[in-house]
């Protein structure tokens, strides 16, 4: 009669294993465990001891910062966490020129902000991003290839927003040109972005997100925009988008006027005699009051 087999582990939160011998690693950190099998008479024992190595965390590159939307991606920032987390690539090696040398994605700089090289079918790359508003957005991505045509199609959260796009001729690996996809409902919050290529022997550049406008109302509201910056400021403010000379007037939170007074396009606030807070600027012209917020450290 076969004697039955007992296996144990002495570290059950680094490594599992069960009546059958299938051992499951547990640990979200670098761990080791014994497992031992033994007959259940004790004639026979065996073991040995397996580590665990837990595998790089995913996040943002380079600083853990989700890329912002609107915005331009550079391709070569995609996620951290190596194969099968940030990125999958079919070879193990970067065969390319630029930066993450110690990666499989092959890296290049065909283009000042950074290219991918040699993408070949079913890699993908993926990208923590941050959307800033509700909306439908717009996404031109640029791409380089000698061949006839490629496929890719764009996933966010793992739910394909574009379906299968076709990549057409450029006529060279380094002639990038940009292919559109237009009408991409996106929602406010981060999430992440995967570029996943369905047919590929082609170049990838910068990835460029657009929030689309959807009413006459925004269409004038962004024509008419003023922008302040920096924010935070210790010094100064500077104010772009004024058409001609406008009244501004700076209250703290409670209402008060702190400040007041004209100023034309691409000119300076100073804002020094201020104490470390948060405020408010009005704009008053023709066309009604735009208020914004800036912060004095």
């Amino acid at each position: 009669e076969d004697e039955k087999i007992i296996w144990t582990t002495n570290d059950a939160s680094a490594v599992t294993v069960d009546n059958n011998g299938l051992v499951t690693a547990v640990a979200s950190r670098n761990a080791s465990s014994v497992i031992t099998a033994k007959t259940s008479d004790g004639g026979f024992i065996a073991s040995c001891e397996l580590n665990v190595l837990a595998s790089e965390a995913k996040i943002a590159y380079p600083d853990g910062n989700p890329q912002k939307i609107p915005g331009t991606i550079n391709v070569s920032y995609y996620d951290q966490g190596g194969e099968g987390v940030g990125y999958h690539d079919v070879t193990k090696t970067n065969d390319g020129d630029g930066i993450r040398q110690e990666q499989g994605v092959d890296t290049e700089i065909r283009l000042s902000e950074g290219t991918i090289g040699a993408i070949a079918t079913n890699e993908w790359l993926e990208y923590t991003v941050e959307v800033l508003q509700d909306g439908n957005y717009s996404i031109q991505i640029m791409f380089a290839t000698a061949g006839r045509y490629g496929k890719f199609h764009l996933e966010v959260d793992g739910i394909d927003k574009t379906g299968k796009v076709a990549v057409m001729s450029t006529g060279s690996y380094s002639k990038f040109v940009k292919t559109n996809v237009a009408g991409i409902a996106l929602k406010k919050g981060i999430q992440v972005m995967r570029i996943f290529f369905d047919y590929g022997e082609y170049n990838l550049g910068t990835i460029t997100v657009n929030r689309e406008i959807t009413s006459v109302l925004e269409q004038l509201e962004a024509e008419n925009k003023i922008n302040i910056f920096p924010s935070p400021t210790q010094d100064q403010i500077y104010i772009s988008g004024i058409r001609s000379q406008e009244k501004y007037s700076i209250l703290n939170i409670y209402g008060q006027v702190l400040l007041k007074g004209s100023i034309n396009n691409n000119e300076a606030i100073d804002v020094k005699i201020l104490k470390s807070g948060n405020y408010l600027i009005k704009f008053k012209n023709n066309h009604g009051v735009q208020t914004e917020k800036f912060t004095k450290l």
